[in-house]
This record gives structure tokens, sequence and C-alpha cells, in this order.
């Protein structure tokens, strides 16, 4: 479905309503976030499968270095972005500058 919407999708967006040269600056950071997205999942589960604990452990070490993984790549590939400086923002607004996130990643 996807590999048949998508292209599918993506015609009838740049050609009726935005301009055919924007295609470029929508794909290139669709890019750069499913690569960033394949390489956590590829290094999550190398990780991951490396380590072997059981039971209720083996979900909570899992996702402690999923989660940990993914935060770390995309604050390093991301960290100069304008979505990543606004999505900072909003994470201050929100919680009344109580983490001061703004000051501290710049």
């Amino acid at each position: 479905m996807l590999l048949v919407g998508m292209p599918w999708l993506l015609k009838n967006l740049f050609s009726t309503i935005f301009e055919k040269q924007m295609l470029g600056q929508y794909l290139i950071p669709l890019g750069k976030y499913i690569g960033a997205t394949g390489a956590v999942v590829v290094v999550s589960i190398c990780i991951c499968t490396l380590l072997r604990p059981s039971g209720i452990a083996a979900i909570v070490v899992n996702a402690l270095i999923s989660g940990g993984i993914t935060l770390i790549v995309f604050y390093l590939l991301f960290r100069k972005s304008e979505e990543f400086k606004r999505a900072i923002g909003i994470i201050d607004r929100v919680t009344r500058g109580k983490f001061k996130l703004n000051k501290r990643i710049k």
C-alpha cells in the first residue's frame, strides 16, 4: 500500500497544490528522517540482541536502550534544524520553562 500510495500522493500534491520545484524541499528532509530511523532501528536491534535479560527486565532494558539511542541519534542529527528549535520552544512553553531547554541547547 505504501509503495503504491505514497508516489501517487506526492505526484498529486506537487502537480495540483504545490509547485514541482518544492518537491526536493519535501523529499530531502523526509529522506533524512527515514535514514535516521533506519539507523536507529539497526543499532537498537544489534545492541538489544547482545544483551539477553529475561522476563520484565528484558522489556525494560530494551525500551531504555531503544529510547536512549533514538534520543541521542536524533539529537545529534537534527539539533541545528529549525524544526528541532521550534520543538524545544514548544516543550519549554508547555513545561513553563522548568527545564530551560532553550538555554541548554544552542
